[in-house]
C-alpha cells in the first residue's frame, strides 16, 4: 500500500486503531424529554468546561495555533442557534440528548460546507469535532487515546484537534489517517511534533486492527501490514541510517564554516 507522505520518518510498531462513534450506534428516541434535556445541559456544561482547559493548556504542548481552534470550539459549543436546534430536536421529535447532537452537528457541519467562503468550510469540521466531544461526555466515554500503550502507531479515518490535544505524543511513533492531505490538522501537528505520519491511506481501518503490527515511510508513503522479519529488519537500518545522519548534521549546525578563500585570506594577513 502506498498513501501520502506528510512528515518524514520510519515508523515500526503496533497498530492503535481509533475508532469513531457512528450515529447508527446511537440510541434514537426516548420516552422522556425532561430527562433529555437534563442530560444535555449537563454535557454541555463539561465540554465547555474541558474546552477552556485546553485553550490553556494547549498552546504550550501543541502551538497557539491549537489553542485558537479550541476558541473556536468553545464558540460553537455556546452558539445559541446550535444548542437550540438540539433542544428543538429533543422537543419535536423526542430524540435522545446523543443522537439530537449528532444530527444537530450533520445538519450544521453541510450547511457550512456549502457557503462560499473559504473561512467557514473550514469551521465545519470543528462542528463535527464540538458534537463528538459532546456526544462523548453524554456517553461518558474519552477520544479512545487513554489506553494507548507505548510505541503505537495510530491508525484513524481522521484525527480531530481534540483527538491530538488528548494523546500522549510520547507514546506515538507514527500516524496514519485515511483522510487528508498535507494540510490536514493530523498532518501540521506531527510535522511540529516531529511524528512520522502519512495520509490518504484508503480502507486502511478496515485492514488493520490494534495490536497488529506495522511498518510505513513517512518519506516515500509506503506502508506494509503485517510485514514480515526481512521487511522489519530492512526499515530498522533505514530508520538507524536516517536518525544517524540526522545527527551529524546537527553536529555542524551551529559551527562556523570556512571556505579556501577565507582560509588564504587569513594566512596572508
Amino acid at each position: 500500500m502506498k498513501a501520502t507522505a506528510v512528515s518524514p520518518g520510519i515508523a515500526i510498531g503496533k497498530v492503535f486503531l481509533l475508532k469513531k462513534i457512528e450515529v447508527e450506534s446511537l440510541q434514537k428516541y426516548s420516552n422522556s424529554m425532561e430527562k433529555e434535556l437534563s442530560i444535555l445541559e449537563k454535557a454541555l456544561e463539561k465540554s465547555a468546561l474541558e474546552l477552556q482547559e485546553l485553550i490553556e493548556t494547549s498552546g504550550a504542548k501543541l502551538g497557539k495555533d491549537d489553542a485558537e481552534i479550541f476558541q473556536a470550539h468553545l464558540m460553537i459549543l455556546q452558539d445559541d442557534e446550535f444548542v437550540q436546534t438540539v433542544r428543538d430536536h429533543i422537543e419535536s421529535e423526542k430524540l435522545c440528548a446523543a443522537y439530537a447532537v449528532m444530527k444537530t452537528a450533520d445538519e450544521f457541519y453541510i450547511q457550512f460546507m456549502n457557503i462560499e467562503d473559504e473561512y467557514i468550510r473550514e469551521r465545519a469540521a470543528d462542528v463535527k469535532d464540538v458534537g463528538m466531544r459532546v456526544v462523548k461526555s453524554i456517553l461518558g466515554t474519552g477520544t479512545g487515546l487513554e489506553a494507548m500503550p507505548d510505541g503505537s502507531v495510530i491508525v484513524a479515518r481522521e484525527l480531530s484537534p481534540s483527538d491530538t490535544a488528548s494523546m500522549d505524543s510520547q507514546k506515538v511513533c507514527g500516524i496514519i489517517t485515511e483522510g487528508g492531505g498535507r494540510t490536514s490538522h493530523a498532518a501540521i501537528i506531527a510535522r511540529n511534533l516531529g511524528i512520522p505520519a502519512i495520509v490518504g491511506a484508503a480502507g486502511i481501518t478496515e485492514q488493520v486492527e490494534t495490536g497488529s503490527f506495522i511498518v510505513f515511510d513517512g518519506e516515500s508513503g509506503e506502508v506494509f501490514i503485517r510485514p514480515d522479519e526481512k521487511i522489519i529488519q530492512r526499515y530498522e537500518k533505514i530508520k538507524i541510517s536516517r536518525e544517524n545522519y540526522k545527527k551529524l548534521l546537527m553536529q555542524f549546525k551551529d559551527k562556523k564554516t570556512f571556505t579556501d578563500w577565507d582560509q588564504e585570506e587569513k594566512t596572508q594577513k
